[in-house]
């Protein structure tokens, strides 16, 4: 989803996270993706790796966080 309103540019992000045994905490793995079903594709591929020794496969949650992007107007400057 993305709106453009008053110089502002909002986006929803999602992600996987993980349980990380040793550290006891979940963890983001991956990039955040513009949709669920790119976050659920790429971590299916992440979590075939050997880095994931440490991680507990079948404990994954996907979240979704909102990102604005604020831009101001131009203006001139001297250098």
């Amino acid at each position: 989803m993305k709106k453009i309103m008053d110089n502002v540019e909002v986006n929803i992000e999602y992600a996987a996270f993980v349980w990380n045994k040793e550290r006891s905490c979940y963890e983001r793995i991956g990039q955040p993706a513009d949709s669920i079903a790119l976050a659920k594709k790429m971590f299916a591929e992440k979590c075939v790796d050997p880095f994931f020794d440490n991680y507990d496969k079948d404990d994954v949650i996907f979240m979704k966080r909102l990102v604005e992007i604020r831009t101001g107007d131009w203006e001139e400057f001297s250098y």
